[in-house]
């Protein structure tokens, strides 16, 4: 039972997470750019920070709750959100290695990306 509960909060706050993200990337690009340290030198950076952090982090939420609550698959939503944490974490370690190391953000979010990717696996196992 606690098991349980445990894979609902984990699918239901990275869902809210990645809905923040993707509401604030498609509304409000600009801010969204800064908050990554981007900045958006033409029309199309908006238009590409709308995309990428917006909508497709709210299709990315949407997922998560659909997989979990419309398919009614508790171990593929663990999964999912598992793979999706690996990519970012990949992602970022190749980065900040062919950049020449971690900054303290970079470094902070790839523990929480390993930290969710372990969790979500760890939720699996008992799906």
């Amino acid at each position: 039972m606690i098991i349980h509960l445990m894979q609902h909060a984990y699918v239901l706050i990275n869902a809210g997470i990645y809905f923040y993200i993707g509401s604030l990337g498609l509304f409000d690009p600009a801010r969204m750019a800064d908050i990554v340290g981007l900045t958006i030198a033409k029309p199309l950076g908006s238009a590409d920070i709308r995309a990428t952090y917006g909508s497709a982090q709210l299709v990315t939420a949407l997922l998560m709750v659909f997989i979990m609550y419309g398919m009614k698959d508790r171990s593929k939503a663990m999964l999912f959100i598992s793979l999706i944490y690996a990519g970012f974490g990949s992602g970022r370690l190749i980065g900040c290695i062919a950049n020449g190391g971690f900054d303290s953000m970079s470094a902070i979010f790839f523990a929480i990306e390993v930290a969710m990717v372990v969790s979500g696996l760890g939720l699996y196992v008992f799906a």
